[in-house]
């Protein structure tokens, strides 16, 4: 076999493995929108908000912002109000499905994409349980619970980096 052929057939093999990998993160990030009671046209441009979060902490910057990122992406802030009825113990639980999701989609990541997503899976995991919202009167709970989490974020960084 020929060096040529046997990279072509390495290439097609690695393209075909992207694809696989790219087709069990939609079905989880689709059974991870139905717990949260997501209809089925929502669902898709909530994982482009997915999908744009991960192309922006795709670039080369310290971990610390691109966790950073992560938590501020829309995504976050688009999952976490997208019921605006939300009670605490709804938002915690969202919370801990987003946390697992991401855990999830980390085993099908790159070693540095799965670093990243694993801590960021365990701070929100942490954050989460920790929580305890105050909100504003010009705020809504929804809000307040982002704010919360993203104080917990740099709380849990400032811990473990």
């Amino acid at each position: 076999m020929d060096i040529d052929r046997m990279s072509s057939m390495l290439n097609s093999y690695k393209k075909l493995l992207e694809r696989e990998r790219d087709l069990v993160v939609r079905q989880q990030f689709n059974d991870f929108a139905k717990h949260l009671g997501l209809q089925e046209e929502e669902i898709e441009t909530y994982y482009q908000s997915f999908q744009t979060m991960l192309s922006e902490v795709d670039h080369d910057m310290p971990l610390a912002q691109k966790l950073k990122a992560c938590v501020e992406s829309s995504f976050f802030t688009d999952i976490l109000t997208a019921k605006t009825s939300n009670r605490e113990r709804e938002l915690r639980k969202i919370t801990h499905l987003l946390s697992v999701f991401i855990q999830k989609s980390a085993d099908n990541s790159t070693s540095d994409e799965q670093f990243i997503q694993n801590i960021l899976a365990e701070t929100l995991r942490t954050a989460a349980d920790a929580i305890q919202t105050e909100k504003s009167e010009d705020q809504t709970l929804n809000e307040a619970w982002l704010d919360s989490l993203k104080l917990g974020y740099e709380i849990f960084l400032g811990r473990k980096l």
